[in-house]
């Protein structure tokens, strides 16, 4: 597992599947993390911190969700 360009690259073994995820900064805001998955196609990102750590995920539903509380 690696970080690459902004992605998270999560292979086991060279000759198997590999797993791209795209990655956001735990600072950025929602529209920053929209775009990024709107530009990508990918319907999850991994929230990562400045060390590349990992603090969790954001999926396209969970954005939403959020959106609808902050407009609504």
């Amino acid at each position: 597992m690696y970080v690459e360009q902004d992605r998270l690259v999560v292979c086991d073994d060279p000759g198997e599947e590999v797993y791209i995820f795209e990655t956001v900064s735990g600072n950025a805001t929602s529209l920053e993390v929209a775009r990024t998955l709107l530009a990508s196609g990918s319907k999850r990102a991994i929230v990562v911190d400045r060390d590349t750590g990992v603090l969790g995920t954001l999926s396209v539903l969970m954005l939403v969700r959020i959106m609808e509380r902050v407009l609504l």
